[in-house]
């Protein structure tokens, strides 16, 4: 019996004497153990990630290459005026000093909190 027929089976779609009964709750059992037994090993492979990529974030400071963020022409042709902010307005890209640390710190998950 496939688990579509024992689907139909068993939502009273098909009546159906008792053997065909027990066997279509058979089929469903065996459905949905091997469905916990998948799910309990993705669980487990997704539990060993997070583990993986918590003990990496505690190991290393995020150090960003300032290079790679090449900006806007906001924030690299026309500029601020006298006004400068931590960051820009149009891409977000750090401006000063203190801009960079503060985001190096919200990427490397130590956010204050």
């Amino acid at each position: 019996m496939t688990r579509e027929e024992a689907a139909e089976i068993l939502d009273g779609r098909n009546i159906v004497g008792r053997a065909a009964y027990l066997e279509a709750l058979e089929v469903a059992a065996n459905a949905l153990c091997t469905r916990t037994a998948y799910m309990k090993e993705l669980d487990e492979v997704v539990n060993t990630l997070c583990e993986s990529v918590a003990l990496r974030a505690q190991q290393a400071p995020t150090k960003l290459d300032r290079s790679r963020w090449k900006g806007c022409n906001y924030c690299n042709k026309y500029g601020f005026g006298n006004t400068r902010p931590d960051f820009c307005y149009g891409c977000g890209k750090p401006q000063n000093e203190k801009a960079w640390a503060e985001l190096e710190r919200r990427i490397g998950g130590n956010d204050g909190n």
